[in-house]
């Protein structure tokens, strides 16, 4: 059983991770252009029972893509206790799936509810799924991530900061990057017997995240980091 991640618990349970966030830290508003996506359940002719929804949204800055996700979930929950694990074995996570430009790298982020984060690189989409994860975990440079998993609120909130050098390998001179690609988000939600309910924006027609053929193709908007962004409600209507 998995436990749930509790903002502000001076002497845990057992298997209880403490989240990393301050209790007062909130993931900001998207901007207004950002680009939304609603996770559903595609490959079924209707969402289990279980289902619950999120949303997520993307937006570029002049340096680097920023991602905001809302997750409905009274009890985030993970076992993760530190960085480059399997983080969807573990418990509650949310994912993104990124492939820029029209070359056959992408490139997988996962973040736990508590702060953990996986990192990772595929040369195209026939890498070996027998070899495991190992080879294609990604330390360094890593990017960023806040998540809010204050109680009460009935949802997590998600802020990532994917550095535009990380995925070109450009890391001196003026940055040129491709403003289009293919982007999508996952999610494991799981509930109190160990039982993981997934989600995807994409059209899936399997229960099969890296099907990049099916992942959404997407001309990134822009936005002005530096300056405060439009309110925008955090839920996921």
């Amino acid at each position: 059983m998995l436990s749930p991640v509790r903002q502000s618990a001076r002497n845990p349970r057992p298997g209880t991770v403490v989240p990393r966030c301050p209790a007062e830290t909130s993931s900001p508003d998207p901007p207004a252009r950002a680009a939304t996506f609603k996770l559903r359940q595609a490959w079924r002719p209707s969402p289990e029972a279980a289902f619950r929804p999120g949303a997520a949204w993307v937006a570029a800055s002049a340096d680097a893509l920023h991602i905001w996700a809302a997750l409905l979930d009274e009890h985030p929950r993970t076992q993760a206790t530190h960085d480059h694990t399997p983080l969807w074995e573990l418990g509650d996570v949310f994912e993104i799936f990124l492939q820029l430009g029209d070359g056959p790298v992408y490139h997988e982020f996962h973040i736990a509810p508590n702060g953990c984060t996986l990192q990772l690189r595929f040369p195209d989409a026939h890498w070996p799924r027998a070899a495991g994860i190992d080879p294609w975990v990604q330390r360094s440079p890593g990017f960023e991530a806040t998540v809010d998993t204050r109680p009460g609120r009935g949802i997590w909130n998600v802020r990532a900061r994917i550095p535009l050098s990380l995925l070109t390998g450009e890391t001196t001179g003026a940055l040129a990057w491709p403003h289009h690609g293919r982007i999508a988000f996952g999610r494991y939600d799981y509930d109190d017997h160990g039982q993981p309910c997934c989600s995807h924006s994409a059209r899936l027609t399997q229960c099969d995240f890296h099907r990049l053929h099916e992942w959404t193709p997407v001309t990134f908007p822009t936005f002005d980091a530096g300056m405060p962004a439009p309110a925008k409600p955090q839920g996921t209507a």
